[in-house]
């Protein structure tokens, strides 16, 4: 996965996916992390500002449906669940703008 932070774009294999403000903000939180883990509470102060069980809900929601966008078929998928704790995302996957 390639993200453009100023174009707010994300791509795999050269492809463009399609994403909603609240995915790429979730994305972004992932990836800024680069590679290490991002507990629940983080991620939802970074994408919707505050801690809330429907938050969470809806954290649970967005996490589905990017892997649904940026897995492969056959592959493990890109955002790891950490049991208990929250998600994290591949360093390969970090944010960069190219030149």
């Amino acid at each position: 996965v390639t993200l453009e932070l100023a174009q707010r774009r994300a791509s795999r294999h050269g492809i463009e996916v399609p994403l909603t403000a609240r995915e790429w903000e979730v994305l972004e939180a992932l990836a800024a992390a680069r590679g290490g883990p991002l507990r629940f509470d983080q991620l939802l102060e970074a994408a919707w500002g505050e801690v809330s069980d429907e938050a969470r809900a809806s954290l649970e929601v967005i996490v589905s449906r990017l892997r649904r966008k940026l897995d492969l078929p056959g592959h493990p998928s890109l955002i790891r669940t950490l049991r208990g704790h929250g998600y994290a995302l591949p360093a390969a996957a970090a944010p960069h703008d190219p030149p």
